[in-house]
């Protein structure tokens, strides 16, 4: 637990965060989910992704590809849940190739292969699947409970809210860590 509260407070330590670095991050994000908003359901969703790979992949950190790899990822899971397809006797080839989620779940996934495999090649193994796998799960989470209307089930708010907090701590803890020195083998 001390490991814990110790990757906690390196988190915050040696930054001074006041009021105008909360507003900051309000106005951010107020801009950021009203232009989601605008995009949702738009094949720009997936072009604005794409193009965040490209820039993403001149950085030489390994983070924020994992966090737009776990995106793009995170997007198939949600493009798959759109998809509508009857397996049986009323079976479609060309039905199934006429819906957009079949090519959002192809993009997103082109998207997040490429920015995981970017991230590999910068970092170690274990942040970048770290940071990739919480990213995977918790932005279709939160899609889906804030704009789908997924319910948690009752009483277990708590859990949810303990469970985000410590697996987001966590991928801050693990991404702001330096990496490993590497042994000389001889």
């Amino acid at each position: 637990m001390d490991e814990f509260l110790n990757a906690v407070r390196g988190v915050f330590s040696g930054q001074a965060f006041g009021w105008n670095n909360v507003l900051d991050i309000a106005i951010v994000f107020v801009f950021v989910y009203y232009l989601l908003r605008l995009i949702r359901g738009t094949r720009a969703v997936q072009l604005l992704l794409g193009v965040l790979v490209l820039v993403l992949r001149q950085y030489r950190r390994a983070w924020p590809l994992a966090v737009v790899a776990g995106m793009g990822f995170g997007g198939t899971a949600l493009a798959v849940r759109a998809a509508h397809i009857e397996i049986g006797e009323g079976f479609s080839f060309v039905a199934l190739l006429a819906q957009p989620s079949i090519y959002l779940i192809t993009g997103y996934w082109v998207v997040g292969i490429i920015a995981y495999s970017a991230a590999l090649s910068r970092g170690e193994v274990g942040i970048v699947t770290a940071v990739f796998i919480v990213t995977e799960v918790v932005m279709p989470g939160l899609t889906g409970i804030l704009l789908l209307g997924d319910p948690v089930r009752e009483g277990w708010g708590w859990i949810f809210v303990v469970g985000l907090i410590v697996s987001m701590v966590g991928v801050v803890a693990l991404a702001r860590r330096p990496p490993p020195r590497r042994r000389r083998v001889r």
